[in-house]
């Protein structure tokens, strides 16, 4: 059995497997892998056996102010690192027609 997480990326999507889960009295072990793929049609559809969880990083649902887990997790990572969480657009970006100048 192992989880897996999707990440977009230029090339299509990173997706990060963790399996073979195992914890001793000082540390926790993991096998993991990594690969980019094209799509993730495939995969979704052609469901891999043992996959129990899978996540994609994709914000779901578009607020009109700044997501409470983005600024959290900004803080916990400190910088430079916060600047790879990005914030969600806003809901009023679905009905705009120019963007605002800097």
């Amino acid at each position: 059995m192992f989880v897996a997480g999707a990440d977009g990326c230029r090339a299509g999507w990173v997706v990060f497997r963790v399996c073979g889960i195992s914890k001793t009295s000082e540390a926790l072990y993991a096998e993991t892998s990594m690969k980019v793929e094209r799509g993730l049609s495939n995969m979704l559809r052609d469901r891999p056996a043992g996959l129990v969880s899978f996540g994609i990083d994709i914000p779901i649902g578009l607020i009109d102010d700044s997501r409470e887990c983005d600024l959290k997790a900004r803080e916990l990572l400190g910088k430079p690192r916060s600047n790879s969480v990005f914030p969600a657009p806003c809901r009023a970006s679905l009905s705009a027609t120019a963007q605002a100048a800097r």
